[in-house]
């Protein structure tokens, strides 16, 4: 895969079910094995429990706790 600077467009945040909202930043059909995405959780926002198959989610927290 060729190297890329890969822009978010703020715009196409969405809510999601488990209580956040999220804003892809990397997710293509050229390398289905990477997803990356930010979420954002409004203080005092607890998230659902979830589970995805065969996925392996990381959190990096930068502001708050989690």
């Amino acid at each position: 895969m060729d190297a890329a600077v890969i822009r978010s467009d703020l715009e196409s945040e969405f809510y999601t079910p488990e209580r956040c909202h999220i804003l892809e930043l990397s997710n293509s059909e050229a390398d289905e094995g990477l997803s990356i995405a930010q979420a954002r959780v409004e203080p005092g926002v607890t998230t659902a429990l979830h589970r995805l198959n065969d996925t392996v989610e990381r959190y990096y927290i930068l502001s708050g706790q989690g």
